[in-house]
């Protein structure tokens, strides 16, 4: 059997790798619900162009001050803890959106929801990275992001025609169930890593987990690798905040009701769903820096296409930016995991959490105000151009190699 299947077939026996597919699939399933129709909430309660972009950018913010520190939490407390209370927060949060009484009372509720991103998905990926062994990384990652794919493609399905039967509260009241789902799940099938050590880590090793906070980032400095999985984060969460802020009210304008807004942008999560596998196994033949830039070159293309896109080329444009956006989050994840140690993964991953925060934030923040000067079409031509800086500003760090003796970190085979 090829080496990519057989990667792909050692991570898929493996109970435990299912168990954190199956908690990130629920929780994007809770988050789909609520990403695609939050501008089109907001502008219901009243909220202006340029306050949907704040409302959608300020989730961020707050994700930006907290990655790291959460991610420092999930080296002391353990994963499985950080993502159960990151599911509890998603519940919570989906639930306030629906007590609101103006949208200025929705960035309270955006914090939360930071919080409940940070703790699940950021965590979850420094969860993966200590189960799994460099050669089957790739395609373990794979399967990780298709599982999110999948719950980000049903998401919107469902809370499309939802909202468009209940109203939008009566879709976020259901989606709240659903992370409570999660939560359960989570707690009842993780590996509690405070009681059971990770792969390749022993008991000395998990003792030199308790250094200061100073001397992790310390250990994290000069790592090109890093620098640039974090450069990667930062675009990638642009684009997928500037996507969900800002394409709802282009297609609602070109004409789409709730439920056709719900089906486009579950076709989109469908397409990145199906190019997440693929790209996790072609990362053992091609590497993952390379599968990196082709994302991004994507991503480019699209936001281009966008700034002049009618009714029709529009669903297709997004089919086209959810597999970018899938090779990028795989790609990502997988050389994130390549650069980093078990040992430090937690405050590394809230790194690469608080740049993919940032530009989430930032992104959103700047095209409100662009969208409210120069129109909607600006923030599609204006996010190809910030897209394209960031693509000829990446760098390119030879793979480190030299933990295999030396770092404590290193993982090793599977028992």
């Amino acid at each position: 059997m090829p080496q990519p299947f057989s990667a792909l077939a050692r991570a898929a026996r493996r109970p435990e790798i299912l168990a954190i597919c199956a908690v990130v699939f629920l929780a994007d399933v809770t988050s789909s619900f609520i990403v695609p129709t939050l501008s089109l909430y907001a502008k219901s309660l009243g909220a202006s162009l340029a306050l949907i972009g704040a409302i959608s950018g300020s989730v961020n913010v707050v994700s930006t001050l907290l990655a790291v520190p959460i991610g420092l939490l999930s080296d002391h407390l353990g994963r499985r803890q950080v993502i159960f209370v990151g599911l509890l927060c998603f519940a919570l949060s989906s639930f306030l959106y629906t007590v609101v009484p103006n949208p200025y009372w929705l960035f309270p509720v955006r914090v939360i929801a930071g919080i409940a991103s940070l703790a699940t998905f950021t965590i979850s990926t420094a969860y993966i990275g200590d189960i799994v062994r460099n050669e089957d990384r790739g395609p373990a990652i794979g399967l990780f992001t298709t599982a999110m794919g999948i719950g980000f493609t049903i998401g919107p399905a469902i809370g499309g025609v939802v909202a468009e039967s209940y109203g939008y509260r009566g879709s976020y009241r259901l989606a709240a169930v659903i992370a409570l789902i999660g939560a359960l799940v989570a707690t009842l099938s993780l590996r509690d890593d405070r009681k059971q050590p990770i792969v390749g880590r022993t008991t000395a090793q998990a003792m030199s987990m308790t250094g200061s906070f100073r001397q992790r980032l310390r250990a994290l400095s000069g790592n090109p690798g890093l620098l640039a999985a974090c450069l990667t984060n930062l675009c990638g969460s642009m684009l997928f905040n500037i996507v969900f802020s800002f394409v709802p009210l282009l297609a609602a304008g070109l004409g789409n009701s709730e439920a056709a807004i719900g089906s486009i942008f579950a076709a989109r999560g469908l397409a990145s769903a199906f190019s997440r596998l693929p790209t996790g196994m072609l990362t053992t033949r091609f590497g993952t820096r390379r599968l990196i830039i082709v994302s991004m070159l994507v991503g480019t293309l699209v936001m281009l296409g966008l700034a002049q896109t009618n009714r029709y080329t529009l669903p297709l444009l997004l089919l086209v930016e959810g597999v970018g956006y899938g090779m990028m989050l795989t790609s990502g994840h997988a050389y994130l995991s390549e650069q980093t140690e078990a040992a430090t993964r937690g405050v590394a991953t809230g790194v690469y959490g608080m740049m993919g925060s940032l530009g989430g934030a930032a992104g959103p923040l700047l095209m409100g105000v662009v969208a409210d000067w120069w129109g909607l079409s600006a923030v599609f031509w204006c996010s190809a151009a910030l897209v394209g800086v960031i693509v000829l500003t990446l760098p390119n760090p030879s793979r480190i190699t030299s933990q295999s003796s030396t770092a404590p970190a290193q993982i090793q085979p599977d028992p």
